[in-house]
């Protein structure tokens, strides 16, 4: 069965500290200079009930009462392997209304798809990170996390 090592994710994102926000759910790091929230993934079973469907939030909060948000989601198949990965970004900009959906993107590797969505998210958020530059870096926090989940699949051992 597959499933994410979380102690292990925390402490990749959190330089070690782990999940030490939020009672324990949540870890927070800074990426070029930005300070971001990433609370622990949800994870279900996918794929005729072998894959792994992983989703996240990620926050950006800015001074109070504003913040940016945006939900992650990966797909695993049964032999771990990164499939598809898309985002919604809700940015705080005063209108409701306004959010940034990225495609869906698959690759040939966990690699080649953190960066086409890093890309997908740079050019659709640029509209939007005139007066906010932590806007812009979104892109770079969704490309680490896409990477750090992936490092943190892991398969369980076949029992006999």
């Amino acid at each position: 069965m597959i499933h994410v090592n979380m102690d292990k994710l925390g402490a990749l994102l959190n330089a070690g500290y782990g999940w030490n926000q939020e009672d324990g759910n949540a870890a927070s790091y800074n990426n070029n200079r930005f300070y971001y929230v990433v609370w622990k993934p949800d994870t279900s079973v996918s794929y005729g009930e072998k894959g792994l469907f992983v989703s996240t939030r990620i926050d950006r909060p800015d001074t109070p009462p504003t913040s940016d948000c945006c939900v992650l989601m990966l797909w695993f198949d049964d032999q771990g392997t990164l499939i598809q990965a898309g985002t919604h970004i809700n940015l705080d900009t005063g209108n409701p209304a306004t959010s940034v959906s990225c495609s869906t993107v698959t690759g040939a590797s966990a690699e080649d798809i953190a960066e086409d969505l890093q890309k997908a998210i740079a050019a659709q958020i640029q509209q939007y990170s005139g007066d906010r530059p932590g806007r812009a870096n979104y892109s770079n926090v969704v490309k680490r996390h896409i990477l750090d989940v992936n490092a943190c699949i892991s398969l369980d051992s076949p029992r006999l």
